[in-house]
């Protein structure tokens, strides 16, 4: 993948480092891990300059080096808000059968909106006895504590209050 500054303007752009960084982590996340060598001779930009744009994005936890392969891989991917929800479900798609698969249990995908999770998604395992508890458009009561609803309470600023009921 050529590596040039996301949705560029043709005028000056006031944040080049900025856009070079994200440019770094799209190509990271689409071609997956990449060495210096191999990211410089796809930018054409100067290593010095891509280290720098790499080592902050590690220290930020986006990026991570393997000193083994010496390559660069992307931890976070970068995901538009504004990309409709069908869009999310396809690209959320791949993750949820090959979690399915590998645990060999049930994988469900929530949708947060309106201080709820409402599941928009399930995947179920090729071979397994399934026991179903929820089907596609239930909407999570937070007030229970279990696994999803705990995730929720740390991680969302407008989660209710959990009761401590077990599920």
């Amino acid at each position: 993948m050529k590596l040039s500054a996301p949705d560029a303007p043709p005028t000056h752009d006031p944040a080049p480092a900025l856009s070079r960084g994200l440019a770094v982590l799209r190509c990271l996340g689409s071609d997956g891990p990449q060495t210096l060598e191999r990211l410089a001779d796809a930018s054409g930009w100067p290593k010095s300059s891509l280290l720098r744009l790499l080592r902050s994005l590690e220290a930020f936890g986006a990026v991570h080096r393997d000193p083994a392969t010496k390559r660069y891989r992307a931890t976070m991917r970068l995901v538009p808000l504004n990309q409709s929800q069908p869009g999310l479900l396809e690209s959320a798609g791949p993750a949820l059968d090959a979690l399915c698969q590998d645990t060999g249990q049930t994988a469900e995908l929530y949708a947060w909106a309106q201080r709820s999770l409402t599941m928009t998604d399930r995947r179920e395992p090729d071979d397994a006895m399934i026991r179903i508890r929820a089907r596609i458009g239930f909407v999570r009561q937070l007030d229970e504590l279990d696994a999803l609803s705990q995730i929720v309470h740390a991680f969302a600023d407008e989660a209710p209050a959990a009761r401590g009921r077990l599920w």
